[in-house]
């Protein structure tokens, strides 16, 4: 009978260590889960701060742009006629009613400032430019922007 007993017990033994394995893969495949979901919830988020990082450099760069064309017409009329300055837009800018400037770009947004002083293209005071390089030019006491 012992014979019997101890084979017994190596089995029971035996079907017990197999049960423990396959515990502990279920174990392992459910920390993998947790800490995949995990990273991908942490990236989901990086990339969001990102996306808002972006957006507000791009919105500063553009209201830069804004106040640096509004500047450069106040320059140009206060040295007087003759005067020229030439620079280059990064976005497209839009000169609207002899004083508002908009700063705008492919993704929508949008930029707003004024200008204290009178401006037109020579034909308008209601015209767009696309970025790239651009004339100003005092003209009888008119700033013109081409």
């Amino acid at each position: 009978m012992k014979d019997k007993e101890i084979g017994e017990k190596i089995k029971r033994t035996r079907r017990a260590g197999i049960s423990r394995k396959s515990q502990v893969s279920i174990e392992m495949v459910s920390a993998i889960g947790i800490a995949l979901f995990i990273f991908i919830f942490i990236s989901f988020f990086a990339y969001m701060i990102n996306s808002s990082k972006t957006t507000t450099e791009d919105m500063y760069r553009k209201g830069g742009l804004c106040l640096k064309i509004s500047n450069m017409i106040s320059e140009l009329y206060i040295i007087g006629p003759g005067a020229e300055f030439n620079m280059a837009f990064d976005y497209d800018v839009a000169f609207e009613s002899a004083n508002s400037i908009f700063v705008s770009s492919s993704s929508g947004s949008e930029v707003f400032c004024r200008s204290p002083v009178l401006f037109t293209n020579g034909n308008s005071t209601s015209f767009t430019i696309h970025k790239g390089d651009v004339s100003l030019k005092n003209l009888d006491g008119q700033v013109v922007i081409q």
